[in-house]
């Protein structure tokens, strides 16, 4: 049996190398999707508004459901924590609508 440090120390090198080697393949492809969308500043920042609103829509919704369903929501880790889970959820649904009031 794999010792819990160890094997925390190894999926810890695990990503991080997956970053590392993952970063400058990738980094190409970001500036194809930047320059991609044509159209004035404003209007890309608009869309990313609507994204968060969407995206913060979403997880308010599972915040809710988790408070509702806190014995049969999946969103529950192990089906016992669900306030904790309505808390993450609520406060990354608080976090994206931030961002897009600020935006």
């Amino acid at each position: 049996m794999t010792h819990p440090i160890r094997l925390r120390l190894l999926l810890l090198l695990l990503i991080v190398s997956t970053l590392l080697l993952a970063e400058p393949a990738l980094a190409n492809k970001f500036v194809t999707i930047g320059s991609g969308v044509s159209g004035s500043s404003s209007l890309k920042l608009g869309f990313l508004k609507d994204a968060a609103y969407i995206t913060g829509a979403i997880f308010a919704l599972m915040a809710v459901g988790a408070l509702l369903m806190r014995n049969r929501n999946a969103h529950s880790v192990d089906f016992t924590l669900g306030k904790q889970a309505a808390i993450i959820l609520a406060i990354l649904s608080s976090l994206c609508f931030l961002f897009a009031l600020l935006a």
